[in-house]
């Protein structure tokens, strides 16, 4: 509020106003003042003054007796005003109008309709949008503030992008699909639509289960592994036995091979039977077995035909009556996190993953492990994992991390040229 003072030097002669004789009652005034000399100041308005005393000639002018110098007269203008309700008071020594709401100002525009909102706040009206600014701003002038109104152009919000599966569906980025128990579809930021087919071993019984919908790719053998015995020419000279023990069928001897071994021929494993030369007893009878060879694995354990031994996590050893011990060695391809666990002696060859699976991004020499379950912000870089590449993985699983490129400032040119 910006205050202009004029003052009003009045210089009275003794001629035309002669101070009233010592002894008369002085004026009455809202300031004491006890004084032997005669009121000196005359105001605007007739009101005489003594030396110190001031007077409210209206609310914006103010009338004040100075000893030396006389009177003086303050006039108060208020240029602006903070908001468009203000409120003024006759007679309460208050010359500028005062805001009972705060500052605010109106929305001079017709989808406004006049309307008052509060200042530092924002308000749409349609396509158009009106702030009004915090007192002191330019949209405070000379008179009623009035708020800042732009035009907002309409957009038309642009669709996610999105991948179609196999089966039709559409999927948004970031989202996995099951169009089969056997095929994923994965919707990727960078590669877009992502599919992958699960490939099952041959099941290692003669009747595996399998249920359309629950989410198992591969079948189940409900019944453990087992396999078909064929020891006859004829359709009921068949058999199915569970693996890893001997069946006698008259003067045949049949046993299933173990797993680790390609047994598997046509669309069920079928076991091994060879013809003993003995002449078999009666069926009533229990056939009289031989002593069973003996297999010696790789640590020295001996174990009998249709017996395996696990000599490490990742290695088993088999017995076979007709081929003898057999190795078998599991290989670990990748990992799907770089901080897998690998307990010694706990029944699996392949280290796991205890933390889900993870990737690692290196940033300024710093090693993040990142999850793969979407973007993770390090300081104010996004980094996500790549997705699994069975054919050419190798190494610990990295991620995609979206570094700004930064370029050095321009060299200023010498004044000089």
């Amino acid at each position: 509020m910006f205050v202009q003072i004029l003052a009003t030097w009045m210089l009275f002669a003794s001629s035309l106003a002669m101070p009233p004789p010592l002894s008369t009652t002085p004026l009455p005034t809202t300031t004491p003042y006890e004084s032997t000399t005669t009121a000196s100041c005359i105001c605007g308005d007739g009101t005489q003054l003594f030396p110190g005393q001031k007077h409210y000639v209206t609310d914006c002018e103010i009338c004040e007796c100075h000893e030396e110098y006389g009177p003086s007269t303050l006039i108060i203008d208020c240029f602006f005003f903070e908001c468009v309700d203000s409120v003024s008071t006759p007679n309460d020594q208050i010359c500028c109008p005062t805001c009972p709401n705060g500052p605010n100002c109106f929305v001079n525009h017709p989808h406004g309709n006049m309307t008052i909102i509060p200042a530092g706040e924002t308000v749409d009206f349609g396509n158009y949008q009106c702030e009004c600014e915090p007192p002191g701003s330019s949209n405070y002038n000379y008179g009623q503030p009035t708020a800042a109104c732009i035009f907002i152009l309409p957009t038309t919000p642009t669709p996610p992008p999105e991948c179609i599966c196999s089966d039709g569906k559409n999927i948004s980025i970031g989202d996995t699909h099951y169009p089969t128990d056997c095929e994923i579809c994965e919707c990727n930021e960078h590669d877009g639509l992502l599919t992958y087919h699960m490939d099952c071993a041959m099941p290692a019984c003669v009747q595996p289960y399998s249920v359309e919908g629950d989410g198992k790719c591969c079948p189940s053998c409900p019944d453990g592994p087992n396999c078909e015995a064929v020891y006859g020419p004829d359709p009921e000279d068949r058999e199915i036995i569970p693996a890893g023990e001997l069946f006698y069928f008259g003067n045949y001897v049949c046993s299933c091979e173990d797993s680790g071994n390609n047994f598997y021929t046509g669309e069920f494993p079928r076991a091994v039977c060879t013809e003993e030369s003995m002449t078999p007893y009666p069926t009533t009878t229990p056939y009289p077995t031989t002593p069973k060879p003996i297999c010696i694995c790789s640590d020295g354990v001996e174990i009998s035909p249709g017996e395996t031994h696990y000599v490490t996590d990742c290695e088993i050893c088999a017995c076979d009556a007709q081929y003898g011990v057999s190795t078998i060695i599991g290989d670990c391809f990748f990992f799907e996190c770089v901080d897998s666990v690998d307990v010694p002696n706990d029944g699996n060859c392949c280290p796991t993953c205890p933390n889900g699976p993870n990737c690692e991004a290196v940033l300024n020499g710093v090693t993040h492990i990142i999850p793969d379950n979407g973007t993770i912000n390090i300081g104010d870089i996004p980094c996500s994992c790549l997705p699994m590449d069975y054919s050419s993985f190798g190494g610990a699983r990295k991620a995609d991390c979206l570094v700004p490129l930064i370029t050095a400032p321009p060299i200023p040119t010498s004044p000089t040229g």
